[in-house]
């Protein structure tokens, strides 16, 4: 018997594109459930009482919460096979330096992004130089990958999972906030990555269009 999924999430959010990303990884099938952050849900409030947001996770009626953890209980659940690609490693060193990157990822390279888009003055100038100081130590990173063109080389892993939804913020940040990170010049190998993560068939159809995306963040700027 195939098992309930479904998926609380919002379009625009990318914690909530990683997770249809692993689930496209696992070549697995799931009901998404739209949510309106301004009138939350009783389904979402009862669901993630503690902190009342998306994504989560519905399998067989128990919810799973905060994207991170999401990907890999679906890592877990539908194991690799034949079909289905692991995310992370079996190897326990591995999966700890994957885990670094995803947590430096998660706290260095989305929050001053998503402050560079949203706030103004000081504020904004302060989260844009943190913004350009993470996203030049996330450039080292890649350049130490030997094989090209992801952080997993030819296949992605569980940090291009957890980066890849910044490719649908690129030009929000460049038209709201000035940061340009297209300068290939200055970031080659992540002008590299961003160009072949949105062609790979696990993101390609998750993705909003660019400029949808960038609208949005003009949209919540004048609330």
């Amino acid at each position: 018997m195939a098992p309930e999924l479904k998926l609380l999430s919002l379009w625009a959010s990318p914690y909530c594109m990683r997770v249809a990303i692993a689930l496209n990884m696992k070549k697995v099938q799931c009901e998404v459930i739209e949510e309106d952050l301004r009138n939350k849900s009783d389904l979402l409030i009862k669901l993630n009482p503690v902190h009342k947001k998306v994504p989560v996770l519905i399998h067989n009626g128990k919810p799973i919460c905060e994207s991170l953890i999401i990907v890999e209980y679906v890592d877990e659940v539908w194991p690799e096979d034949g079909t289905r690609q692991a995310i992370l490693p079996k190897d326990a060193y591995c999966r700890a330096m994957e885990r670094f990157w995803a947590d430096f990822i998660d706290k260095k390279i989305f929050p001053p992004a998503y402050f560079a888009l949203r706030k103004q003055g000081d504020e904004q100038q302060k989260a844009i130089a943190d913004f350009y100081e993470s996203y030049a130590i996330l450039e080292g990173a890649l350049a130490k990958v030997s094989e090209k063109p992801f952080f997993g080389g030819k296949k992605l892993n569980f940090v291009d999972v957890i980066l890849a939804p910044l490719a649908c913020w690129l030009l929000a940040l460049e038209e709201l906030a000035g940061i340009n990170v297209n300068k290939c010049e200055s970031y080659p190998r992540l002008c590299e990555y961003f160009k072949a993560v949105r062609e790979h068939p696990a993101v390609a159809n998750v993705l909003p269009d660019d400029k949808k995306e960038s609208e949005h963040f003009r949209k919540l700027r004048n609330l």
